[in-house]
């Protein structure tokens, strides 16, 4: 998730939204595990973030999403890579409606 990996685990954090479950620093950025409701049910996704807060990489751990985009999301296939890069570099509040 990280160029590098990470060093440690943060365990006293901010997050208003309630998805974060876990957060990893490292000298790349962070690691940051989330946990967001999907259309279907809750995902697991790791996610790089840079130290200015931009979106460095995505990664669908697991999910029971419907056949459609949730799968899709997730998927190795060229769909599902372009479903995920479209928010790296990214930053702030960012939703899929």
């Amino acid at each position: 998730m990280l160029p590098g990996g990470y060093d440690s685990q943060i365990t006293d954090y901010d997050d208003p939204s309630g998805i974060v479950s876990r957060v990893f620093k490292g000298q790349s950025g962070y690691a940051v595990e989330v946990q967001p409701v999907g259309f279907d049910s809750a995902l697991t996704m790791m996610v790089g973030v840079a130290p200015d807060g931009s979106v460095l990489q995505i990664c669908v751990v697991s999910h029971t999403e419907t056949k459609g985009l949730g799968e899709v999301a997730a998927s190795s296939s060229s769909a599902g890579v372009s479903f995920r890069q479209q928010f790296v570099g990214t930053s702030g509040n960012v939703q899929v409606t």
